[in-house]
C-alpha cells in the first residue's frame, strides 16, 4: 500500500483506505452511497479515496472479478434448456473452485438481443453504464 499523497495546492490527500475504515465511501455521496458492504470481496477490495479537511470527495473502488465470455450456443442447442444449464453447472463448479465469488461478461451490441435474455436466464444482471477497458503501466 502506497502512503498518503498530499496535494498541498488544494489541501486534498490521496491514500488508500484501511479495510477498517471502507464504511465512510457509504456516507460519501457517489455511486457507494449506503451501500450495505463496501468491503463485499473484503480480499480482493481496495478503496482510494481523496480527502479534504477528513471528508472523502472522491473515491475509486477495486476489486476482483472473473471475466466470463464469450457465452455462445449453436442454434439448436439453445432449444436444449438441459444442456444450457449443464454448462452452466460446470462454469459454476470450476468458479467455485477456484474462490470466485464474483463474475461479468460483456455481451457485444450484435449479440444483445439472442445472447442477453440466455445471460439473464442463468442469473446474470444487465449492468447500467459503459465498459471500458485499459492496462495498468508497468512501475518505472
Amino acid at each position: 500500500m502506497v502512503s498518503a499523497q498530499i496535494l498541498s495546492d488544494e489541501g486534498i490527500t490521496v491514500r488508500t483506505l484501511p479495510p477498517e475504515e471502507a464504511h465512510r465511501v457509504t456516507e460519501a455521496q457517489g455511486p457507494m452511497a449506503n451501500h450495505p458492504d463496501p468491503m463485499v470481496l473484503k480480499d480482493s477490495t481496495r478503496i482510494v479515496v481523496l480527502e479534504k479537511a477528513g471528508e472523502i470527495v472522491g473515491y475509486w473502488v477495486m476489486f476482483d472479478t472473473v471475466h466470463i465470455e464469450p457465452l455462445w450456443l449453436d442454434p439448436e442447442t439453445r432449444n436444449h434448456p438441459k444442456a444450457a444449464m449443464a454448462l452452466l453447472s460446470q462454469v459454476y463448479t470450476e468458479l467455485q473452485g477456484a474462490g470466485v465469488r464474483q463474475v461479468f461478461a460483456v455481451i457485444g451490441d450484435r449479440d444483445a438481443e439472442v445472447m442477453g435474455p440466455m445471460a439473464e436466464q442463468i442469473g446474470l444482471s444487465k449492468i447500467q453504464g459503459a465498459l471500458f477497458g485499459g492496462f495498468v503501466p508497468p512501475k518505472g
